[in-house]
């Protein structure tokens, strides 16, 4: 389970954290005054040697930027009936952890290595859901990082609801007590399942009636609820008295999710 993402103290002043944010070459083409935002938009954290920061296997959920210390990065290598982290790299002051020059390290929304503090750390953190408001006001110089930071949130959204967790839910516990992941954390053999529960079936639309009888109405309305606060746009749809009449749009956010997950396989089996 990764650390605690809540600021106890600030000792950072703004000067200092703009200085952090202009290291990194992804926001070299923001103003002052945006830089001055973010600096303000990010949380201090402080953690001690070992904790974890980042977990392989869960939801990104935001970004660090490393103000002071070191962490190793592993990932997991699976064997026969055994998994051992790898180590990656270790990453220091002025690096970032899931945020590269090109935009988010995942591309798919999911972590692929654990972060482990090898010494007392200071971090600089911005989650998900502020950095996709930034980016709203930004879009113009992210239109990409925009769009990956909408689809990132929307699988927030759908992994807390019931009939998707039990979906997504692992079914064998990660050997590794470090690599326990929290309950809307979806690991790569999860992916796959998915992937074999939407392709099992003759008519994806036949897979989408069926299974849609396992949401009920209010569940349907706090999604729609939550895409329509989050300023979410190409995945809305609105919920009419009469059900019938819920099932194309239901069906259309379903088939974009489904694509979502299918091109992430392709992509790999490359």
């Amino acid at each position: 389970m990764s650390i605690t993402k809540q600021e106890e103290q600030s000792n950072l002043r703004l000067e200092e954290r703009k200085q952090h944010f202009n290291h990194q070459g992804i926001f070299c083409l923001l103003p002052e005054e945006s830089i001055a935002q973010l600096a303000l938009l990010a949380k201090e954290i402080n953690v001690a040697p070992d904790e974890i920061v980042a977990s392989e296997g869960e939801l990104l959920d935001g970004f660090f930027l490393i103000v002071s210390g070191e962490a190793t990065v592993t990932k997991s290598l699976k064997r026969i009936q055994k998994t051992n982290p790898k180590f990656i790299t270790t990453l220091g002051p002025n690096e970032s952890i899931d945020l590269v020059e090109a935009g988010f390290q995942s591309t798919h929304g999911i972590r692929s290595g654990t972060v482990t503090a090898t010494s007392p750390m200071v971090l600089l953190y911005i989650n998900l859901f502020d950095f996709y408001h930034f980016l709203k006001n930004h879009e113009t110089i992210y239109p990409s990082l925009k769009t990956a930071a909408e689809r990132f949130l929307l699988l927030h959204l759908i992994y807390k609801t019931p009939f998707y967790h039990q979906i997504l839910e692992p079914q064998v516990t990660h050997p590794n007590p470090k690599f326990q992941i929290s309950e809307i954390i979806a690991k790569d053999d999860t992916e796959q399942m998915i992937f074999q529960r939407i392709n099992d079936k003759k008519e994806e639309e036949e897979f989408v009636l069926q299974e849609l009888v396992s949401l009920t109405e209010k569940e349907l309305q706090r999604i729609a609820f939550q895409v329509k606060a989050l300023g979410i746009t190409g995945y809305g749809f609105i919920l009419p008295e009469n059900k019938s009449e819920q099932e194309p749009e239901t069906i259309s956010l379903m088939k974009k999710i489904a694509h979502f997950w299918k091109g992430k396989a392709r992509s790999e089996n490359k």
